[in-house]
């Protein structure tokens, strides 16, 4: 058994505060300030489940265009679709799946995120 302490990591649109990350899990609470968003991007690993606990969360999901695929230079992700989850809902992104998290408008946003291994080198960012 070990007690830990939890890690902060400022961001520029609020904290995360890490609580576990194994070789097979992670569990972290984020706090995106109002005004504030995740640059678009996209995890070649990780799954991840997002929950809001304070405020609502607004996910834009984006696509890249064949082009892009063959020219990665050339990538500039478009939004298809956003989803708007409330307290006690949730979601889930498979790998490779490109998202951008923000709060509703006026609002910041307290949420948790459950996934697999977090590792910087596996995050792709596109803006």
């Amino acid at each position: 058994m070990e007690i830990k302490k939890s890690v902060i990591v400022e961001k520029i649109w609020g904290f995360e505060e890490i609580y576990a990350n194994s070789d097979k899990y992670c569990g972290k609470r984020l706090v995106i300030q109002m005004g504030g968003s995740t640059s678009i991007h996209s995890h070649g690993t990780k799954t991840e489940t997002f929950t809001p606990i304070l405020g609502n969360l607004n996910v834009d999901l984006y696509q890249i265009s064949r082009f892009s695929l063959v020219n990665p230079e050339w990538i500039n992700p478009k939004i298809f679709e956003t989803i708007h989850l409330k307290s006690g809902e949730t979601l889930t992104l498979r790998p490779n799946t490109i998202h951008r998290l923000y709060p509703d408008q006026d609002d910041m946003v307290v949420l948790l995120e459950f996934s697999t291994k977090h590792d910087d080198n596996d995050t792709k960012r596109y803006k």
